[in-house]
């Protein structure tokens, strides 16, 4: 007997998924899962609602209710809809969880040690109207390649390019508020991967194996 982890792609927080989410991802896990544990084989199926990042953001401002009430509200009705239809998670959970938060952080901190993680100055949107810089999601305009002018400021959904939100023609804020002021003398410290990792295939073997021994350890612990 194995013991085996299985995932499918986290569920964005904003809106009820259609048919095509559930097929595409979960169902197919499900399937794997109920196999592997008719073999024989003890199984962990997990899966969560994913609410970070702009659409939870955007999707809160919408409906006029603060981030976390609104993600709240929208996992329960996501988790009630995977119950209805029967699918087989050992549990359903949140991304926003003090448990996702740790594990993430101990990634976090095992890659930075390791040396692959540097801290980058790029430039970014500021609105003058939220006194804050915007989110490549949280500006749209006109696509400088097709003419699209509700392209969003990381890509376009007509051409598919994508984009930065600088090249965007006409660029507003989305949800609607005063247009955007770009300020090419205004840049942000942001820490993110450094590509070389992930360029250099031997560096990126010894770091998953690595990760993926100390997620069997954790597995072999439950």
């Amino acid at each position: 007997m194995a013991k085996v982890l299985i995932t499918s792609a986290l569920p964005y927080i904003n809106g009820i998924k259609h048919l095509g989410n559930l097929i595409g991802s979960m169902l197919s896990a499900d399937v794997y899962a109920r196999f592997m544990r008719a073999t024989g084989n003890e199984v962990l199926f997990i899966c969560a609602t994913d609410e970070h990042g702009t659409p939870a953001e955007i999707a809160a401002h919408e409906a006029g209710l603060p981030v976390a009430e609104y993600c709240a509200q929208q996992h329960e009705i996501q988790a009630q809809i995977y119950r209805d239809f029967a699918l087989s998670f050992d549990y359903f959970g949140r991304s926003s969880s003090p448990q996702n938060h740790e594990l993430t952080n101990h990634f976090y901190h095992r890659l930075d040690d390791a040396g692959f993680i540097e801290e980058r100055s790029i430039a970014q949107v500021y609105s003058v109207d939220d006194g804050r810089f915007l989110p490549d999601r949280y500006i749209t305009g006109t696509c400088p390649h097709c003419g699209y002018i509700n392209a969003r400021g990381d890509q376009c959904e007509n051409c598919t390019r994508l984009l930065e939100p600088t090249e965007l023609i006409d660029a507003r804020s989305a949800p609607p508020r005063n247009d955007p002021q770009f300020e090419s003398t205004v840049v942000r410290h942001h820490e993110a991967l450094y590509g070389g990792f992930l360029a250099n295939a031997v560096l990126v073997r010894s770091a998953v194996g690595k990760l993926r021994g100390e997620l069997k350890a954790r597995m072999d612990a439950l």
